[in-house]
Parts: C-alpha cells; sequence; structure tokens
C-alpha cells in the first residue's frame, strides 16, 4: 500500500496459524510483501450472547 499504510489481514493467536495463512497469501499473490506482526496488547474479550434454544 502507499506511503507504508498498513491493512490488518488476519487475526491469529497462534504462530503456526499466522505462518500458514501467509503461506497461502504468498502463493495466491506473489507481488505483494506479507509481514507477520505481533500485538502485545492483551486480549479484548468480547461477550458473545449464550445461544438461544428454539424448541
Amino acid at each position: 500500500m502507499p506511503n507504508m499504510q498498513r491493512a490488518i489481514v488476519g487475526r491469529f493467536r497462534r504462530r503456526s496459524d499466522a505462518d500458514g495463512h501467509l503461506l497461502c497469501l504468498r502463493q495466491l499473490m506473489p507481488q505483494v510483501r506479507f509481514v507477520v506482526v505481533f500485538d502485545l496488547q492483551p486480549d479484548l474479550e468480547v461477550a458473545i450472547p449464550a445461544p438461544t434454544v428454539i424448541r
């Protein structure tokens, strides 16, 4: 992207997951430069509503 802009492509909990996704992206778009970056901020947990039971 121009002017050193960044775009988050995906977020992963394990490095191996990120590396696997990076490998796929590099195969699909070899002309684009991708890097894995680690965010050391604590996870912000999102409240997930309880499943609704339909009877």
